[in-house]
């Protein structure tokens, strides 16, 4: 649990450097604030699926269930 946390801390620290901008896009924290443009009118939706579309692919990276088939 201590990992996750530091990884999130290291992400939204990494996400907030300039200099490292070519990583953004793959950092947990860089679309996590996206959700509150959906209570927007009408709704914006490309961060979103952006963000949907990363937390998925690290779901299928590390929670996908080992030993298994």
């Amino acid at each position: 649990m201590a990992a996750t946390v530091g990884l999130a801390v290291l992400s939204a620290i990494l996400d907030s450097v300039s200099q490292v901008s070519a990583i953004h896009p793959w950092l947990l924290t860089h679309y996590w604030l996206s959700f509150g443009d959906l209570l927007r009118t009408p709704a914006d939706w490309h961060n979103v699926i952006a963000d949907l579309r990363l937390q998925v692919g690290y779901v299928a990276v590390f929670g996908w269930p080992r030993g298994l088939g």
